[in-house]
């Protein structure tokens, strides 16, 4: 069962994004584990989305996330987390204003922190 154990912001608006497009989608029909709202998030202008997968979510549930959002014309991108510490991705990765990203690069493997790099840039 695809399953989201909590709600938070990000995950709300998915569920907006969702209806407002009259998109009929039933998570459990796809047989993976998503943590929830803490392991989705959005930059600063949605045209990027983040996933966190490997410590709670499956990494098969992101690209289930993604075919979900094709439509709205947003990136979306899965990355692994890697620390026990960080096992979601809102306590490694914070969107601020203005396209800047707080980051703790010891939550990812070092693809998904160079992705989050060529993404946002190094300096934000």
């Amino acid at each position: 069962m695809f399953s989201f154990y909590n709600t938070k912001i990000g995950f709300l608006h998915l569920q907006y994004l969702l209806n407002a497009h009259d998109q009929v989608y039933d998570a459990r029909d796809h047989g993976y584990i998503m943590e929830g709202g803490g392991d989705f998030g959005y930059n600063y202008d949605r045209r990027h989305a983040y996933i966190g997968y490997g410590i709670r979510t499956e990494r098969e549930a992101c690209e289930v996330v993604k075919d979900v959002l094709d439509f709205t014309g947003t990136d979306v991108h899965c990355l692994r987390l890697v620390s026990e510490h960080c096992y979601h991705l809102d306590t490694a990765l914070l969107a601020l204003s203005q396209g800047h990203v707080l980051v703790y690069p010891g939550g990812f493997d070092k693809a998904s922190l160079n992705l989050i790099k060529e993404i946002n840039g190094e300096e934000k």
